[in-house]
């Protein structure tokens, strides 16, 4: 059972690893009026510099993320808190851009402000031969720059399972399987 418990944890780490909201914005108990949900950071009011995608492309260097907020979750379990972290976007051009951290790196797509990275994670968890299941978590990004240093969005990690004892696996976690939960995020170059 000890594998299947990692299943709660990945699925953490994949939606807190890079990308990440919170719907107050500056802490005074309601977002800004310009505001889409959560897509400013501490302290931010600027008009006009929420999450609508602006056309811009991110620079590159060094970025900041800030305090998840769960959006969505059919997995039936409490998310792992996960900390705020630096991470790097390299690679810059009109159509793409590349996004390094400690746990690797993936490719995401742009397009007028707004970008898409379909395969920002993959974990696999095979608990054979303890149980005959196999886990698989998937995890994509999605947003907007709303500035050459400032983006807001979702990531989505979806868990999937084949196997005999997958309803088993669910259940000892807590989980229903398959499942997807979701985060909204800030983030701001440094």
């Amino acid at each position: 059972m000890k594998k299947s418990l990692s299943l709660l944890l990945v699925l953490g780490t994949l939606l807190g690893g890079c990308f990440v909201s919170k719907s107050d914005d500056d802490n005074d108990g309601a977002d800004s009026a310009d505001d889409q949900a959560g897509d400013d950071a501490p302290g931010d009011d600027t008009p006009g510099d929420d999450g609508t995608p602006s056309g811009a492309a991110p620079a590159e260097g060094t970025w900041r993320y800030d305090q998840i907020t769960p959006t969505s979750n059919t997995c039936g379990t409490q998310l792992p808190v996960t900390p705020s972290g630096d991470y790097s976007i390299v690679g810059v051009t009109g159509a793409s851009f590349m996004v390094v951290e400690d746990g690797g790196t993936f490719n995401c797509s742009l397009a007028n402000g707004s970008f898409s990275c379909p395969d920002r994670a993959r974990e696999t968890m095979d608990l054979n031969p303890t149980y005959d299941a196999v886990i698989t978590i998937d995890a994509d990004a999605q947003g907007a720059f709303s500035s050459s240093t400032r983006a807001s969005g979702t990531q989505t990690a979806t868990a999937t399972c084949v196997g005999t004892d997958c309803a088993a696996v669910a259940a000892a976690v807590g989980a229903t399987l398959p499942c997807s939960a979701a985060v909204g995020f800030t983030t701001s170059k440094r």
